[in-house]
Parts: C-alpha cells; structure tokens; sequence
C-alpha cells in the first residue's frame, strides 16, 4: 500500500471530482490500468477501483475521476476530502491496455466517467503509431464533457486523431446526438481496427454487441466495465 496525499480537487462539472494525488516516488504504470483507493467504512477497510486519469508523463501527480453517486458512501467520501489528507491506494492493476505493436486504427469508446483509462491510452498511441485514432465520447449534454479543451487541441495537433462527443440528452449544434454506437455506425467503416470500450457494463454489453453484429471479431473488442 501507498500513502498518497491529495493536493487538490478539480470539479470540471457537477456530478464528476478529479482527485490529484501526490506519492512519495513517482507512480509507474501502463495506460489503462486502474488502482485501488482504500477507505474506512465502519471499523473496515473497503477497496474501490478506479482506472487512472493523469498520463504517465505526469511524474509528479496521480489522478483519478470520480463520478459522485447520490448516496455512494466511497464517492462521496472522496469528494469531500480536502488537500494535505491522506489516502491509501494500491497498485497497479488491470490489464486493458494497448496490445503489442499498433497496426492498425485505434477506436476508443467511453461514456461518462468511462474516459478515464483514455485520457492517457489516447496520449501513449499518438506517440506510437500515425494510425487514426478515434475518440468516442458520450455524456448527456455539452457540459459534461470533461477535458474537452485538451482532446480538442491534441485533435487540432494531431491530424490523425479524431475526437467525436456524443450527446444523448441534448440538442447542442455541432455534435453528433444519441449514443456512442450510433455515431461509430455513423462514422466508422469496419475494417481491422482495435476496439477498445469502457463504462457501465450495460453500455459496453450493447457497444460489443454492435460491433460483433458489424463483423469484429471478439480479439478485437477489448473492454472495461464499470460496476
């Protein structure tokens, strides 16, 4: 176990908390990956998952994003941590993470706070490969975008990567409207590209499905679901 102490607290839109984190060393680990917060409850220790949101270039932070749930004894216990406490974490782990030499297009598809693991795959397979990468984001309105002004300049350096929001509950102009597999369908002819998808498991169940129906093959559908 680590002790990390939190140094701040980023609250991009209402429902979501990044928790920055400092470690005594700089913390090592592979784009995707997830580690685990330690959190008293009740005389006992709960572990909750939470994939990294910092890049590994980020040697002197670690972030994490946090959905805040009505009623969710550990998100709202993050959320009101305030900077110079204390957190236990754990890890690395997890193995959704880019696979051997990239080949072939990259497809990321996330909703909500299933953006997490991509903030820092996107920023690892821009530096290996000048295959287009393709970032599917779906949120409900144009306000929970998180980190919209970052993937949106990483797509105006990079002519090769593609971010596409995806709002389900707005009529905001200048964004694709309804869920993520409705602009993939959209957008993307199936070829060889990787697969890769993360949120709630109903989400990426019906995301699989889709792609499946498209003619994918289940090796190139890898995926992360959030409970």
């Amino acid at each position: 176990m680590l002790q990390a102490i939190v140094a701040d607290l980023l609250k991009p839109n209402p429902g979501i908390v990044i928790l920055r984190l400092k470690t005594e060393s700089p913390f090592e680990f592979r784009p995707g990956q997830f580690i685990q917060v330690l959190i008293e409850k009740e005389g006992k220790i709960i572990r909750k998952p939470y994939s990294v949101f910092s890049p590994p270039s980020s040697k002197k932070y670690l972030e994490i994003c946090v959905k805040v749930v009505e009623g969710g004894y550990a998100s709202n216990y993050l959320a009101a941590l305030k900077p110079g406490q204390q957190l236990g974490v754990e890890g690395p782990f997890g193995h959704f993470t880019l696979h051997g030499e990239i080949n072939n297009d990259l497809v990321f598809m996330a909703a909500g706070a299933g953006i997490s693991p991509f903030r820092s795959m996107v920023e690892e397979a821009l530096t290996k490969t000048s295959h287009d990468v393709w970032l599917f984001f779906g949120v409900r309105a144009e306000a929970d975008i998180i980190y919209r002004k970052e993937f949106e300049a990483l797509a105006a350096e990079n002519s090769s990567f593609h971010f596409i929001p995806v709002l389900s509950r707005s009529d905001s102009p200048g964004f694709e409207r309804g869920y993520i597999q409705d602009a993939f369908k959209k957008l993307i002819k199936p070829a060889d590209q990787d697969i890769y998808v993360c949120g709630l498991h109903t989400m990426v169940d019906e995301v699989r499905q889709v792609c499946r129906g498209l003619g994918y093959r289940e090796e190139k559908i890898h995926f992360e679901k959030y409970i």
